[in-house]
């Protein structure tokens, strides 16, 4: 299966030449915080569109992609009945607004929409998610704070951080009465020659949330409150090694509306690893890590067995981008 397989024509448009016409499965213009592997606004798949043309002071880029899903159910028996929904993501964004000489603001708005085929009738709304990237530059890191708000099932995403990356609408109906908002702020930051220190920061809310079980059962609405503080000093001994600690927390709390119990999930990570990488930035890779770290279930979730809170671990892993 290709992950990406498309054509991008550069200089179709007399009027702009930089701009570009495209069409294919492709990655497009994916958000992220590489820092926590968090996709907060990522539509990749496949569609077709124009990109980077010229309005005033910044760039417009307009693309429908496809946002195909599943509306079935489960019976009794946990026997799953799919239905497939033929969708789609309207997806516009204009960048590179500069606001200042070091800073500039990328705004954007997804409108998910489905077609309902013959005999069909799709129960999930329609839902649209605003977004808003303010970055800031300096000479030791930088700094982007994000704003997002949605509605339906985009807005369920706001406080449902395993699944929040801005690619993902429930098509089950469940969510049609949310609505949610998240600030992320995150970034990279030098102290002397020797430390740097990496961060994100999320805060989500979000209403009339339908809540699943770890199975999927639905377990009724409520309001959700989720935070996510994650931080990373790293100590450089030379131009290839590293020591980096990280220090994680996160927590999701449903104030249900048919319970007088609240609903909770959290975790805490603590690591410590040691690093080779070729470079001594931040970003350097690829990279080496032999790491030890130790996670605890805040919530009593069983997530590492029964009557088990919490897990250590050693290990060693690499990391590459190409």
């Amino acid at each position: 299966v290709w992950s990406q397989l498309n054509v991008q024509a550069k200089g179709l448009f007399a009027f702009d030449k930089e701009a570009v016409l495209w069409a294919g499965n492709r990655y497009y213009k994916q958000h992220n915080i590489n820092m926590t592997d968090f996709y907060y606004w990522d539509t990749s798949g496949v569609g077709g569109g124009v990109e980077n043309v010229t309005v005033g002071p910044g760039k417009l880029s307009v693309a429908v992609l496809q946002d195909d899903g599943d509306q079935g159910f489960y019976d009794a028996t946990g026997k799953h009945h799919p239905e497939p929904v033929k969708a789609f993501n309207l997806d516009v964004r204009y960048s590179g607004i500069g606001l200042w000489s070091t800073a500039n603001l990328e705004v954007g708005v997804n409108y998910n929409y489905a077609n309902e085929k013959a005999d069909q009738k799709v129960v999930a709304d329609d839902g649209v998610m605003l977004t808003s990237i303010l970055t800031q530059w300096w000479d030791s890191g930088f700094n982007e704070t994000v704003i997002q708000y949605g509605t339906s099932s985009y807005g369920s995403i706001m406080v449902n951080y395993k699944s929040a990356g801005g690619n993902w609408f429930d098509r089950s109906g469940d969510q049609n009465d949310a609505t949610g908002a998240r600030i992320i702020n995150n970034g990279t930051a030098s102290f002397g020659e020797n430390f740097e220190f990496g961060h994100q920061i999320l805060l989500g809310y979000a209403n009339d949330v339908e809540v699943y079980d770890a199975h999927f059962n639905p377990q009724g609405k409520g309001n959700g409150v989720t935070t996510s503080i994650v931080v990373r000093p790293m100590y450089k001994w030379d131009e290839r090694m590293k020591t980096i600690l990280e220090l994680g927390y996160t927590s999701t709390v449903f104030d249900m509306d048919n319970s007088s119990d609240d609903i909770k999930e959290g975790n805490t990570k603590v690591t410590l690893a040691q690093a080779w990488s070729a470079g001594s930035s931040f970003w350097a890779r690829p990279e080496i890590r032999i790491y030890t770290s130790y996670i605890t279930d805040t919530e009593d979730e069983n997530a590492f067995g029964k009557d088990e809170d919490s897990e250590f671990s050693v290990g060693i892993h690499t990391e590459a981008w190409w």
